[in-house]
């Protein structure tokens, strides 16, 4: 008997495989220069110790913000 040994996520995987296949959602792509405030979020809580909950945003986002109202309204 062979011993296989599946990537962790290899169930998550399977089930997003399984969903684009069958058409129940779309995935697209958005560059990280179209969003550069969820990237900027996201960054921040990729380098947070535990889950985060912010009352009002964060140093440098309200810079990001308007750039990219800026952006939208040109």
């Amino acid at each position: 008997m062979t011993n296989v040994s599946l990537h962790v996520y290899a169930s998550v995987l399977l089930e997003i495989s399984d969903a684009l296949h069958h058409g129940t959602i779309n995935l697209i792509h958005i560059p990280r220069e179209k969003n550069i405030c969820a990237d900027f979020m996201t960054k921040k809580g990729a380098h947070s110790a535990s889950s985060a909950h912010w009352d009002r945003s964060q140093d440098g986002l309200e810079a990001l913000l308007l750039r990219d109202k800026l952006a939208i309204d040109c």
